[in-house]
């Protein structure tokens, strides 16, 4: 019933944002799209881009570097997934769309998109500005009340005139500017939201124990401290997880848990072919590990939780609905400015790439056959990471 009545909602804004936006001078009605354009946001561009020079240019120039690396990185990386989804195509993880409401929380998503495209576009606008290149507008993309994006629209010929390595920077400014937004605010996160939220324990804390579990049957309850794994130290939930691995542990197996009451021996069970223990638990993650687990798969963030976190100065439902627009914000910014990288057009990544080959290969014909075939292959792969474990399921 919530979600019908937010849907309601969602639904009122576009109309009623149809019906008043599209009296305005400068607003253009698609559909259920609403596009403003104004040549006022240039003047900002120009504001921005002015106050230092020198910090841009190194902004475009590390995009650039950083931009190459993660175009061969990412196209790395779907391809080490598709050999896993034809080999395993149950078990390989495989992409999906960031749907507002639909595959992600609805406004936590729409402010995720939102930051994320007035951040890139806003990245592009102030990297051509710095280059003398031409903007003809700048604008903002709505579903009527309900704000989606932003655009900056370059002049083509400015653009196609301007140096190889202006390009280059302007091309690259959008995807790195979405990368360093996502580790900043999960840095944010880690290091300066979460401490003051984490329970001053020594060790992970019980959640909840299954009834008639191993856990429970040895007199492990719920609330309890463990301190200790078969003498291996527990600090948080890193130490944990890497003392628990340690132990090597097959159902049958005895294993001795020191909580802050007493010493419980738990023999383990058989769960889906591995030992069980019948245990729900949490406890804190050091900063830096937040940080090293979102690069490595932003979406491992999700493990952060109110159970875990309970300590905070705002009601826990505004406190975490905070948390959880920061978290997207970061996930969408992290996963959009890779994918925007990969070597095909329209891609910024497709334009990189596209440009240092011809810089690479004077025949023209040539480079135009390299950029098309790798574009092409490119492009089958990422949309094979997306279809590829339920077409090759319908298969089998």
């Amino acid at each position: 019933m919530g979600a019908v009545f937010v849907w309601i909602i969602v639904i009122g804004l576009i109309l009623a944002g149809q019906l008043i936006l599209g009296r305005h001078k400068g607003v253009s009605i698609y559909g259920p799209l609403a596009v403003y354009n104004t040549k006022r946001g240039v003047k900002l561009l120009d504001k921005i881009s002015g106050i230092s020079h020198r910090f841009w240019k190194v902004f475009g120039n590390l995009g650039v570097i950083t931009g190459f690396f993660l175009m061969a990185l990412v196209t790395y990386s779907l391809l080490i997934n598709a050999i896993r989804i034809f080999r395993i195509p149950e078990a390989a993880p495989g992409a999906a769309l960031a749907i507002p409401g639909i595959t992600i929380p609805l406004w936590e998503g729409i402010i995720g998109i939102v930051i994320l495209l007035v951040f890139h576009e806003m990245s592009h606008g102030v990297l051509a500005r710095l280059e003398k290149v031409k903007v003809e507008s700048v604008g903002t993309l709505s579903l009527g009340f309900i704000p989606i994006g932003a655009f900056v629209r370059p002049n083509e010929k400015s653009i196609r005139k301007a140096k190889l390595s202006s390009r280059m920077r302007i091309y690259a400014a959008g995807s790195f500017m979405n990368v360093t937004l996502a580790i900043i605010l999960v840095s944010l996160l880690a290091f300066v939201v979460l401490p003051y939220m984490t329970e001053p324990v020594d060790g992970i804390r019980l959640l909840a124990v299954e009834e008639g579990s191993p856990a429970e049957l040895a007199g492990l309850s719920e609330g309890m401290i463990i301190q200790e794994i078969e003498d291996g130290k527990i600090h948080d939930l890193v130490s944990f997880v890497n003392t628990l691995d340690k132990q090597d542990l097959f159902p049958g197996d005895e294993v001795i848990l020191k909580t802050d009451d007493s010493d419980y021996k738990v023999r383990t069970a058989e769960r889906k072919g591995r030992a069980f223990m019948g245990i729900t638990f949490c406890g804190a993650i050091p900063a830096g590990e937040i940080v090293k687990l979102f690069i490595a798969s932003p979406m491992t963030i999700r493990i952060l939780s109110p159970e875990c976190y309970p300590s905070t100065f705002l009601p826990q439902r505004t406190m975490w609905f905070i948390i959880y627009a920061i978290m997207w914000t970061a996930i969408l910014n992290f996963g959009v400015g890779l994918i925007n990288l990969l070597p095909f057009r329209p891609l910024d990544g497709g334009l990189m790439f596209s440009d240092a080959v011809r810089r690479i290969i004077k025949n023209e014909k040539l480079a135009r056959q390299v950029i098309i075939v790798v574009g092409s292959l490119v492009f089958l792969l990422l949309i094979f990471n997306f279809i590829g474990p339920k077409l090759l399921g319908i298969l089998a």
